[in-house]
């Protein structure tokens, strides 16, 4: 593959990204902090951003299940490289809704070892704070 998570070029998704980030304001995203992870609803009245938000999830999910084959993006973000490193640490589940996308994001129950699993934790939480 050249550079991609499967089926989307780097230059897709970081094409995808400046989108969303140009329609920012048609955005709207809550998200709740759980014991283990949070819960998120990102959604749109605008059908075109609605979309970009489900590609958009489709490709993170699957850049960060690929990871590290085909390697993750923004990793001179210390977050964003830590989300990728402890990437097999969690799990997501994704509800793509008429309007945009639910998504459940918890640390694996396999994760024994506390400070591991309390630094997971607050990985995905700190990053659904930064994309909200």
């Amino acid at each position: 593959m050249d550079g991609n998570s499967g089926t989307h070029s780097r230059r897709e998704m970081m094409q995808l990204i400046h989108r969303l980030v140009d329609s920012h304001d048609d955005v709207t995203r809550y998200y709740n902090e759980t014991d283990v992870g949070i819960e998120s609803y990102t959604f749109s009245d605008d059908p075109d951003v609605a979309t970009w938000i489900q590609e958009h999830v489709s490709q993170m999910t699957a850049l960060m299940t690929s990871y590290p084959e085909h390697g993750g993006i923004r990793m001179r973000d210390p977050l964003f490289k830590a989300a990728f490193d402890f990437s097999n640490f969690h799990e997501m589940s994704v509800t793509n809704t008429t309007d945009g996308v639910r998504v459940v994001q918890n640390v694996v129950a396999e994760v024994v070892d506390t400070n591991t699993k309390d630094c997971a934790i607050a990985i995905i939480k700190e990053h659904a704070a930064v994309v909200s």
